[in-house]
């Protein structure tokens, strides 16, 4: 493992050092090589012009062989094709096997090939690794492939994209947007702004006023006294910026695993971009600039460039060089980006929020983000979402109306602001705020759940980011109940590839160790839509086109999807969930797509890939009456109640007018909910409930009264729910069930349970 940090380390130096991309090419092959004792690892890369893929860099096979070959031949060319990672032994054997002769390539008994692909989805090339063994390649080795993959994709896109930096003016072609695809004012109450939602969900709290542009704008252009110390005070600048940015971008790689990957690396590449460089050098060389001056005015030339396109990719990227500048200044300062250490939760406020500022703060004490500046696809929106912070943009000028020791309510969801709200307005919003806290004053929280009669309870947590480990790590658990899929995509510009993909469910099982981890497939449509997929226009999206409505109809975007999944799930962990099940015509498709692609990925990884356990979210009426039957095909079901409530009294729950059928405690509902859960017991197969009544205190008794014994809901309410299933005996909730289940309203349902908790003396919060 030390040997695989070392590649990736000395990876990174040859590229601080500014060295050309095809030297630094060399240098993995012989990195990888060396450290890990293989015979041969070549990196491909693909000549748009000729149509054909070019070995660029190689170790292991004849010195200087010059090959190219069209991308529809040999098993590169399939890796290259599919944008799949392809790992086997007896390679000659393959039907896509094509033999170069002149390198010797025909005594290599194993063969990984890996797509180098950058963060606009297109394939720039192969990184391929070859052996003697006719054993096949470690995960290990995969993973470090994949990693250096993922980075050899941005610096060969960083050749194009120096080219558009050498130009002084930026024109608008297709070739150029793939390479960049890569006074105090009066206190103020209840002062209501609008701006651009950018990142959902809600907060309250004090703001910090943060304003990385003060110390940029506070540099003049001066001249210095001596070109040779102004020159050597950059050149070292340059060296120390480098190396901050490397840190940013290991602890950015493990805090925002879903979101685009690439984002400090292509602000390292900036830093060694020869055309950047020498244009700080000349304004130190040609004007006598100081450094700091040399610095500012070349990093506003190419903003300007930058905010002259039309294309808004382009204008936003304009932060990043920003971001870099104000870096440099800091190293020539003598300051740097140290990480803070104060544990105040705050609300950031300012014209503008740096990439490296969500690094640098730690990230549980950002409450929610407000900026006049930036837009849903900058680099700063994308992190946010990745962590999960609320966030708004485009507030004219809230860096003038507020003031230090203001207080601000961030609806994330609408792009509301509230400045220093109220009691009354803070009541409206109590539900919400209350949501997105965890409570871990519980002694409970840190032992196993077990109910007064000792009866084990599961409890699970329902997560949307790798980042959310944390907050479960916090409570004593029983694994991951969902992992909702869907916000991986959310975060990215355009779908995802399978080894994109695959590297994330990988991480996800990896980090849920020993316990299980359940990933649900893709659920877009609805209220989930894509920015970058077409869902057309309907007049009620859910009721239509979601989910697995989608997958089946779209196998691009399923099968890669699927792929990804099946592949992570070798850890032996991970469960796979399918939402949105309607009767047992969706299971014939579903089982037709499955049986295709393990049979597809058993010719390349052998009989011993297996296929995990599969299940079916149960949460539609009709999946319910025919769930006999839906269960010799599934291993498993995890009942999603929001949506089965809203189907069942046919109610959008996201209508107010009719908010009063939604009735999640319905008995109704419940009656389901135990026919369900009889069902899966007669058949032996595991059930639990990851919908919003899983959280409610309310529910609880009923639940287990009715059989349930596998809870899934947001980390922050395990710790209340754990607290309160301790104090409950199965039995007596089995008789308050069995008085729920004949019961004819809501409302007596409620007033029963309510009697219930003051009879057994259980104080709860509802």
């Amino acid at each position: 493992m030390s040997d695989i940090v070392d590649i990736l380390k000395q990876v990174t130096n040859s590229i601080l050092k500014h060295e050309p991309t095809a030297k630094t090419l060399q240098k993995v092959t012989e990195l990888v090589c060396d450290k890990l004792l293989l015979d041969v690892c070549s990196i491909y890369t693909y000549d748009n012009k000729k149509k054909v893929l070019t070995l660029r860099a190689n170790t292991g096979f004849v010195k200087k062989a010059k090959v190219s070959f069209s991308i529809n031949e040999g098993l590169t060319g399939l890796v290259f094709r599919e944008q799949n990672t392809i790992n086997l032994t007896k390679p000659m054997a393959h039907p896509a096997f094509t033999l170069v002769n002149s390198i010797g390539e025909e005594k290599f008994q194993s063969y990984l090939g890996v797509p180098m692909i950058d963060s606009s989805g297109s394939t720039l090339g192969c990184l391929v690794i070859q052996t003697r063994s006719s054993e096949m390649i470690d995960e290990k080795v995969v993973d470090l492939a994949n990693t250096l993959a993922s980075q050899m994709a941005i610096l060969v896109s960083q050749e194009g994209l120096q080219r558009v930096l050498s130009d002084h003016t930026i024109q608008e072609q297709d070739e150029i947007a793939q390479a960049l695809e890569n006074e105090e004012p009066d206190s103020h109450s209840d002062l209501q702004l609008e701006g651009s939602a950018v990142s959902p969900g809600v907060s309250y709290g004090p703001i910090r006023m943060l304003n990385s542009r003060e110390i940029w704008d506070r540099i003049v252009l001066e001249t210095g006294d001596n070109r040779q110390i102004e020159t050597g005070r950059l050149e070292e600048a340059i060296k120390l910026a480098c190396e901050e940015t490397v840190h940013i971008q290991e602890r950015a790689q493990k805090v925002f695993i879903e979101a685009d990957a690439s984002i400090f690396f292509a602000q390292l590449l900036l830093l060694e971009d020869e055309n950047f460089i020498k244009d700080m050098y000349f304004g130190i060389d040609f004007y006598s600039y100081t450094a700091e001056a040399a610095v500012k005015n070349t990093v506003e030339k190419y903003i300007k460039k930058f905010q002259e396109a039309r294309l808004p990719q382009l204008r936003e990227r304009a932060l990043d060089l920003l971001d870099v500048g104000i870096r440099l200044i800091l190293q020539l300062q003598g300051l740097g980006l140290e990480q803070e250490s104060s544990q105040q939760k705050v609300i950031l406020v300012a014209p503008e929020i740096m990439p490296s500022d969500l690094v640098r703060i730690p990230n549980e004490n950002i409450l929610a983000i407000v900026c006049s500046h930036g837009g849903t696809t900058s680099h700063t929106a994308i992190l946010s979402r990745s962590l999960q912070i609320p966030a708004v943009m485009g507030v004219n000028d809230i860096d003038e109306l507020c003031q230090a020791g203001d207080s601000f309510l961030v609806n994330g969801d609408d792009g509301s602001i509230v400045i220093n709200p109220g009691d009354e307005i803070l009541k409206m919003y109590a539900e919400r705020l209350e949501a997105g806290t965890i409570n871990i004053e519980y002694p409970s929280v840190n032992f196993p759940t077990i109910t007064r009669d000792e009866i084990s309870v599961k409890m699970r947590g329902n997560i949307c980011m790798v980042s959310d480990f944390k907050l479960l790590e916090k409570v004593q658990h029983d694994g991951v109940g969902l992992y909702r899929t869907e916000f991986m995509f959310m975060m990215h510009e355009n779908f995802p590839v399978e080894n994109e993909q695959y590297r994330i469910f990988r991480q996800v099982a990896k980090l849920g160790e020993p316990n299980s981890v359940v990933i649900r497939a893709l659920d877009i449509g609805g209220d989930k839509p894509l920015a970058y997929f077409d869902h057309g226009t309907e007049d009620d999206p859910m009721l239509g086109y979601r989910s697995i409505r989608i997958l089946l109809e779209h196998p691009d975007i399923f099968i890669p999807h699927l792929r990804a999944m099946l592949r992570a799930a070798q850890r032996g962990n991970m469960k796979i969930l399918f939402p949105m099940i309607a009767h047992y015509e969706d299971v014939l498709a579903l089982k037709k797509v499955i049986k295709k692609q393990v049979a597809e990925l058993r010719k390349i990884y052998g009989r011993k890939f297996t296929v995990p356990p599969l299940g079916a979210m149960i949460e539609m009426p009709s999946a319910v009456c025919q769930l006999k039957e839906m269960l010799d095909y599934f291993d498993f079901v995890s009942i999603g109640t929001n949506d089965l409530v809203q189907y069942f009294f046919a109610v959008d729950r996201g209508n107010k007018k009719v908010s009063r059928y939604f009735c999640p405690m319905h008995p109704l509902i419940l009656r389901v909910l135990k026919k369900i859960i009889d069902t899966c017991d007669s058949r032996e197969k595991p059930v639990s409930i990851c919908g919003e009544i899983a959280s409610n205190p309310l529910a609880t008794p009923i639940l287990i009264g009715i059989g349930l014994i596998d809870f899934s809901m947001t980390p922050m309410q395990i710790g209340k729910i754990k607290h309160l299933t301790s104090q409950l005996d199965s039995k007596k909730c089995a008789k308050l069930a069995q008085k729920a289940l004949k019961c004819t309203t809501q409302q007596e349902v409620i007033d029963l349970v309510k009697a219930f908790y003051k009879k057994e003396q259980i104080s709860i919060e509802t």
